[in-house]
């Protein structure tokens, strides 16, 4: 019998770190998204701790501006692309933690 998307399982609610062969699991956040990814506490801690908290900061602001103006529609123009710029920050910022905690795991870098 097919699983019904709209229930979650135990597996479900964990994600795998990001790290290749790693095996630990972290706790998946609300809401539910299906291209989320994390890294587990050893691997981020591998990373430089600046990239860390600049990610964080750039995520944080992103969250403030959606809080701010749940509609886009209700948001000034300049409002949306503050939030779209930042919003790319963050993901440029995660793709180089990402990479940086792959390299260590690795000993590359």
């Amino acid at each position: 019998m097919p699983r019904s998307p709209a229930r979650f399982t135990q597996a479900d609610a964990r994600l795998k770190c990001c790290v290749p062969f790693c095996n630990r699991t972290t706790k998946r956040s609300l809401p539910y998204d299906e291209d989320q990814e994390t890294l587990c506490g050893p691997h981020a801690c591998a990373t430089s701790l600046r990239l860390r908290k600049l990610h964080t900061a750039a995520r944080k602001k992103c969250v403030d501006i959606m809080d701010q103006y749940p509609e886009p529609d209700d948001a000034p123009l300049e409002i949306i692309e503050h939030g779209l710029r930042f919003a790319r920050l963050e993901k440029w910022l995660w793709k180089k933690l990402k990479a940086a905690a792959i390299e260590a795991a690795g000993g590359i870098g």
